[in-house]
């Protein structure tokens, strides 16, 4: 320890400090310095969504007694935002009692949407002919989902309508 140098503690300590003159005369000195612990801070929500999405991200921390703060300006454990661009959200716990806080910081990844376009050889057809459907997308990985329906079918596939929302593939 030198002389008016701060330093980081991380458990509660007693320091002795001895002291001698130019005539030797020695003498010493004690002082306790409690270390309260800082609050645990954790951050629960994704880091990636994507474009017109809403991110909602919660705080928590271990104990009792503690306030909440965002970068956002919000007070409270939960917030929800819908970015336009990758964002540095920072949350900070401060315990009450003890005045000890901690910050978090979060970077969260806007993602663009893909860009997908279908059509059809024939947008209007009888029930039981076959429509060939095109799809383009800026994206390798896609597939095609058709309202009320959770299958889903590879690319440029022939379907055929069979009725009001039932497919065969071919």
């Amino acid at each position: 320890v030198t002389d008016n140098v701060p330093f980081a503690l991380t458990s509660t300590q007693v320091y002795t400090v001895t002291g001698a003159n130019i005539y030797g005369c020695v003498n010493t000195a004690t002082q306790l310095v409690n270390v309260n612990p800082s609050p645990t801070l954790a951050i629960i929500g994704s880091t990636d969504i994507c474009q017109g999405s809403t991110l909602s991200q919660t705080a928590t921390v271990s104990g009792a007694s503690h306030t909440f703060s965002w970068s956002t300006g919000a007070s409270t454990t939960t917030i929800s935002t819908t970015p336009t661009i990758s964002t540095t959200y920072i949350a900070a716990a401060s315990n009450t009692i003890t005045g000890c806080s901690h910050a978090m910081v979060r970077k969260v990844t806007v993602n663009a949407l893909s860009v997908v376009t279908v059509s059809a050889n024939n947008s209007t057809i009888c029930s039981g002919q076959t429509v060939s459907l095109s799809v383009n997308s800026n994206t390798s990985a896609y597939a095609l989902n058709f309202d009320r329906s959770d299958d889903y079918i590879e690319t440029n596939a022939n379907i055929t309508e069979l009725g009001n929302s039932d497919f065969s593939i071919e």
